[in-house]
């Protein structure tokens, strides 16, 4: 059984250019590999603290302007 791939232009740019990259810095795939998913997972983290914080105050928007008024003018 073959499996064919194919890819774009600019997926093949892409990959050779983080190829080179990390040829040139001497990093391993494997150390890429983990520096790219610790950075993913940060901001999926990220992104979902924001949802929560985002549904939390969902409907409080006229308070949230009020107290915001209520602090400039102090």
């Amino acid at each position: 059984m073959f499996v064919v791939c194919t890819y774009s232009n600019d997926v093949l740019k892409n990959l050779e250019k983080i190829n080179t990259s990390r040829t040139l810095r001497g990093t391993p795939l494997n150390r890429l590999l983990d520096d790219m998913t610790t950075v993913m997972l940060a901001e999926f983290d990220a992104e979902t603290r924001f949802r929560l914080r985002a549904a939390r105050g969902k409907g409080q928007e006229a308070l949230g302007l009020q107290l915001l008024a209520k602090s400039m003018a102090s």
